[in-house]
């Protein structure tokens, strides 16, 4: 059922019966929750992050991944990723951001910060993969479009020849939003679906659920 105040211009059917938001349709929504539902993008941001955190941890746990690996974009899914990279430690795992085009907005500065704080390194360049258990995607979002470019092309091409398992924010990085993998993008072991779940205040009796699914490969997991 569609959440009653959002008007979507389109919803599919297209996987398993299971409505989902078109890329479109999940702009619009970040941009209700903020200009009309009173939430921020910082807290949008720290609720997403942690929700991918807690997903990794009921996964991959510090016993067995215990050396994480972060690679952020530009954007709110590379935002997504330096808070979940704060909650993983927190949560015992030794965790390492890669951040390779930084954007001068308060925002990001303000993640940034509080990862340098707690000595989390962050950095421009992929380090040697092989010393890592896990490696979380957190550089292109649902937003995403157009063609991959550099310093990007190089890290999806690296992160393609692990063997590493990874772990993928909303969306693998490098596909079409709507049409999937179409050659260049991630595969990754897991990918987080669920995100944020908000109950709205307005409307008690509807959930909604922000960022669902995008044609998933039927043998991931997701959260």
């Amino acid at each position: 059922k569609r959440v009653p105040y959002f008007k979507s211009s389109r919803m599919s059917t297209t996987w398993n019966g299971i409505s989902y938001l078109g890329q479109r349709d999940a702009q619009n929504l970040d941009q209700d929750l903020v200009s009309s539902q009173g939430f921020s993008f910082e807290v949008l941001m720290e609720l997403a992050g942690l929700s991918v955190a807690q997903a990794i941890a009921s996964v991959y746990t510090p016993e067995t991944h215990k050396k994480v690996l972060i690679v952020s974009g530009p954007g709110n899914n590379g935002g997504d990723g330096f808070v979940a990279a704060r909650h993983l430690y927190h949560f015992g795992y030794q965790v390492t951001v890669v951040y390779p085009k930084p954007v001068d907005r308060p925002i990001y500065n303000n993640l940034v910060t509080q990862l340098t704080k707690l000595r989390i390194p962050v950095q421009a360049d992929l380090p040697p993969l092989d010393q890592f258990q896990l490696i979380v995607d957190g550089i292109f979002g649902f937003s995403f479009s157009g063609t991959v470019r550099a310093p990007f092309v190089d890290i999806l091409k690296a992160l393609r020849a692990c063997s590493i398992p990874i772990a993928s924010i909303d969306i693998p990085s490098g596909w079409n939003v709507e049409k999937g993998n179409e050659g260049e993008g991630l595969e990754p072991e897991f990918l987080s679906v669920y995100w944020i779940i908000f109950t709205l205040l307005l409307y008690p009796l509807f959930t909604l659920i922000s960022h669902l699914l995008y044609l998933p490969p039927s043998h991931h997991q997701y959260h």
